[in-house]
């Protein structure tokens, strides 16, 4: 363990100088994937082989691109406004829950009646939004997907991302992340009855669910981009990196208090395990060829930023992202999960805790105020002006938000040609009468935005609940001129179709935006 600490910084050393490495490209089925001897030695803080390391930094920079699904979308039709492109984001959870997600994003006929027969619980009313809103969603002629497997136990070894353009029928490109190498997946470290609190039957249990197929394991972990449009001109920007997925996780949770955990909440040990990897948070840009767009082309930018470190990190990989695009002449569609918790999700320990808040000089000046009140007004009003809000403005000190810089910093920014995002909030182009900045691109709610994520336990609404998921758009510009095309209209937030089955479809739910390609005027 002393030996990896000496050598974590090397690894994130040359994570960060390969973050602008050149994008190789493969077909499906020739991705160059590891073996399972290859995979155990990665799972080893030992330094790694010259040959091993090499091919390590050539994954962590490759994409599969398939257009075998050459056939071109036909636009939607929107009231008043006419021919449109629909986009949709969707953190599809690994795709653990694979059947479920094709039948929210295919348009299968069957889909309500499976719903009910699934979830018979299920009150007339949710069935109804529900079947509604798996109607809009399949009909997203472009999908940006976080947390893709591929070869993983987890998602019964599938290749997510391509069985999944395969069923809808849809041209795509996977890039990993991260390769998994937790040594209790690979069968490498076993648990001992100490382990799960001399349960022996816990302890077969959790070894069943966690050892990997040799044969089977890819141990991969990414995001994707599936359309119905020619995609181009790939490439993958490997982020700065905000916490070291290998050290760290090793060093992080005890497999005594996995056990515990797991024996108390009778969760899948998935959601409380670490997570041992190697790679880190990456943005996908590619070219769409889309052929009613002025200029044939709209960019389209994938990003998963880290949330297993403070907000002022995302914001710097955020910053890597626009240097990345900025020259970008064409329309952009730039979403992902962005994980804009707000804080560092982070596992807490006394020693971050010391270590973080004994120099931030806004969290004790904080609590001095907040110490120094008759009542904790201001601490409730804070926490109802970030709730579920993230864009909110920040007052140092009084009425904090860390990661209202990350939007600021994406209002102001601007393309060499002069564009920039959306951020307009124009009622009449909301699905629910809302307005206030970024309203016409990503749905709003009468308090903040409508959440894309909540925790088991969200006490109703009060607490837990999160919008980590966004659409930033810019649309086709002339010159400094925004020509109305392809300005970001009725965005939706679909937490019903979500939520519908018996088990969620995933932790997160799927957002839309639709794209009109042929603006009657420039909106002002």
């Amino acid at each position: 363990m002393h030996h990896l600490t000496r050598t974590a910084p090397l690894i994130l050393l040359a994570l960060a100088a390969a973050l602008h490495a050149q994008t190789a490209t493969y077909k499906p089925g020739a991705f160059p994937t590891f073996t399972f001897s290859e995979l155990v030695t990665l799972s080893s803080s030992a330094p790694l082989p010259e040959d091993l390391d090499a091919r390590l930094g050539n994954v962590l920079h490759s994409v599969v691109l398939d257009n075998s699904a050459s056939r071109t979308a036909t636009p939607l039709q929107l009231p008043t406004l006419g021919p449109a492109i629909r986009a949709a984001e969707w953190n599809i959870e690994r795709g653990e829950n694979f059947d479920w997600v094709v039948l929210a994003l295919k348009g299968d006929k069957t889909f309500r009646s499976r719903l009910a027969k699934d979830n018979p619980a299920l009150s007339a009313d949710d069935l109804d939004k529900a079947t509604q809103e798996e109607a809009q969603l399949s009909q997203a002629s472009i999908l940006i997907l976080n947390e893709v497997d591929l070869g993983m136990l987890r998602s019964g070894y599938r290749d997510v991302a391509r069985e999944l353009a395969s069923q809808l029928q849809m041209n795509f490109v996977y890039a990993p992340e991260f390769v998994e190498v937790d040594p209790l997946k690979l069968g490498t470290e076993q648990l001992t009855s100490s382990d799960t609190g001399g349960d022996e039957q816990l302890r077969t249990d959790l070894e069943t669910q966690l050892k990997a197929d040799p044969a089977r394991y890819k141990g991969l972990h990414g995001s994707a981009i599936l359309s119905r449009y020619p995609i181009s001109n790939v490439h993958v920007v490997r982020l700065p990196v905000c916490y070291d997925w290998f050290g760290k996780e090793i060093d992080s949770v005890s497999k005594i208090e996995q056990g515990k955990r797991f024996a108390s909440d009778k969760i899948f040990l998935e959601k409380i395990e670490r997570e041992i990897r190697r790679g880190g948070r990456i943005a996908i840009i590619a070219d769409l060829s889309i052929p009613d767009v002025p200029g044939g082309k709209v960019t389209i930018v994938n990003a998963h930023l880290e949330n297993k470190c403070p907000p002022a990190c995302r914001l710097r990989q955020m910053r890597s992202i626009f240097d990345a695009i900025k020259q970008t002449p064409y329309p952009v569609i730039f979403s992902g999960d962005l994980n804009t918790t707000g804080s560092d999700a982070a596992k807490l320990s006394l020693g971050y805790i010391l270590k973080s808040k004994a120099t931030d000089y806004r969290f004790w000046a904080g609590q001095a105020v907040r110490m120094g009140t008759p009542l904790p007004s201001l601490f409730a009003l804070n926490y109802f002006k970030n709730f579920s809000d993230p864009t909110a403005f920040d007052i140092k000190i009084l009425a904090n938000n860390k990661e209202a810089a990350l939007f600021s910093t994406t209002q102001k920014f601007r393309f060499t040609d002069h564009g920039r995002f959306d951020f307009r909030g124009d009622r009449k182009f909301t699905v629910n009468d809302t307005s206030r900045r970024l309203a016409n691109s990503n749905q709003r709610a009468r308090k903040g935005f409508v959440y894309t994520f909540a925790l088991p336990r969200d006490f109703k609404g009060f607490y837990g609940r999160f919008k980590l998921d966004w659409f930033f758009v810019k649309p086709l510009y002339r010159g400094r001129t925004d020509t109305g095309t392809l300005a970001p209209v009725f965005p939706r937030t679909m937490v019903t179709l979500n939520n519908a089955p018996a088990q969620q479809i995933s932790d997160h739910s799927p957002i839309t935006v639709d794209l009109p390609l042929h603006s009657p005027r420039a909106r002002k």
